[in-house]
């Protein structure tokens, strides 16, 4: 669909379920916050406006504005779309009565030079997320002709309106003031979240806006990081969210997702996005794991934070970077060291000559490994003072042949 010099409505309006607004315009002056005095406007849909049971003070908007000393303006919206943003009116606590988009335009124009240090926009997803096709088909779980014809409308839609968003945001920002630009993390269904993300990043290329890469560290966490509703960051992806929304502050040389200034801190290397070369870039290591930048293998079990962060359990993979217990190499080549490989002659064995259910000799607590402590019967546990069938003979079996090099 050709882009329009008008402002998109659409025609949809009536497929889509009704969402509730949860929050019209949250308009705060944070308190407290040291630094200048300037301004975070905060834009978008309820993951800008915060919902669910959230706390203020817990929200990634409230957390990102305190981090980056600036007072936080919050226009979000719970349950507006892209068209909301450009074309429906609401009340605002300056008086006025227009969209989030006019809003914040008015804001940027009324603000003194240097007022306002960053605007974050995060939108589309609402878009496609309920509709139904006309039998009632919900379409972000079930793909019909209907439904791909309702998604690539609304797909469409979001297109027409980031467009106006961000010609409109750009001509009226100081050459300082930062734009940061949300793509999204799989909501429900990973195509027309792929879809919605190409346009949100092509828009961003286009006008020269920067790219807040939140699927990068989110997705494939949900469970960590997203509430019961499946939709929502929890408490915890609130402060992932705040954090990734602080590392977009460019400049990030090695794009890492670790801002140069926070690299600084650490003392990681703010060129080289590994610093420690363990394949895990340093912002997913710092970010998302919580392992050492410094250090190739944080838990010091054999296998890399690289390794055990990847998909391929036979290589390492799937499991965490900090369990020293995961990976069940316990000897070499005659009892010597590790040799990074679970093998028969040197482990399993290892662990039928050292059975123990009482924990008395000929008990070792090399072999020993506790109850499996995550998703797979890998991902064991401290040593739990015996040696048996649950936990260690299932647990090296499961993992037989895994290797780390």
């Amino acid at each position: 669909m050709p882009l329009v010099a008008v402002r998109w409505t659409t025609v949809l309006a009536a497929a889509f379920v009704a969402v509730f607004v949860t929050q019209v315009g949250t308009f705060t002056n944070t308190v407290g916050v040291a630094g200048p005095a300037t301004q975070v406007i905060v834009m978008g849909d309820s993951l800008a406006a915060g919902c669910c049971g959230i706390p203020y003070d817990e929200r990634w908007a409230t957390i990102f504005a305190e981090e980056t000393s600036n007072d936080l303006v919050n226009l979000g919206i719970g349950g507006t779309r892209s068209y909301g943003l450009v074309d429906q009116i609401f009340d605002w606590p300056s008086g006025r009565s227009q969209s989030q988009l006019d809003e914040a335009l008015s804001l940027l124009a009324e603000a003194t030079p240097g007022a306002v240090s960053v605007v974050t926009l995060g939108i589309g997803a609402n878009d496609w997320l309920w509709l139904r096709d006309p039998d009632g088909t919900f379409c972000a779980f079930t793909s019909t002709p209907a439904c791909d014809d309702l998604v690539a409308q609304a797909v469409a839609g979001i297109e027409v309106n980031l467009h106006i968003a961000l010609t409109e945001l750009t001509a009226a920002l100081e050459p300082d003031t930062h734009l940061l630009v949300m793509t999204y993390y799989d909501i429900w269904n990973q195509d027309s979240t792929s879809a919605m993300n190409n346009i949100i990043l092509s828009e961003i290329a286009e006008h020269g806006a920067i790219h807040v890469d939140v699927p990068k560290f989110l997705s494939g966490h949900e469970s960590e990081f997203i509430s019961d509703d499946t939709v929502h960051p929890s408490t915890e992806g609130q402060r992932l969210l705040a954090n990734i929304f602080v590392n977009a502050i460019p400049p990030d040389s090695d794009h890492d997702g670790l801002a140069d200034v926070v690299e600084a801190q650490l003392g990681s290397d703010p060129d080289m996005a590994d610093t420690d070369g363990d394949g895990l870039e340093d912002g997913l290591e710092i970010l998302v794991y919580g392992s050492d930048v410094f250090d190739p293998d944080t838990d010091g079990d054999g296998c890399s934070d690289g390794a055990e962060t990847s998909d391929n359990a036979s290589q390492g993979g799937l499991r965490d970077p900090l369990n020293p217990w995961d990976f069940y190499d316990v000897a070499g080549f005659g009892g010597g060291p590790p040799d990074g490989v679970v093998d028969l002659a040197n482990d399993l064995l290892g662990v039928i000559q050292h059975y123990s259910p009482t924990g008395a000799a000929p008990y070792d607590v090399r072999f020993d490994r506790g109850p499996s402590s995550g998703p797979n019967p890998w991902n064991m546990s401290a040593p739990d003072g015996v040696i048996d069938l649950p936990n260690d003979f299932l647990g090296i079996v499961l993992q037989f042949n895994h290797r780390c090099w």
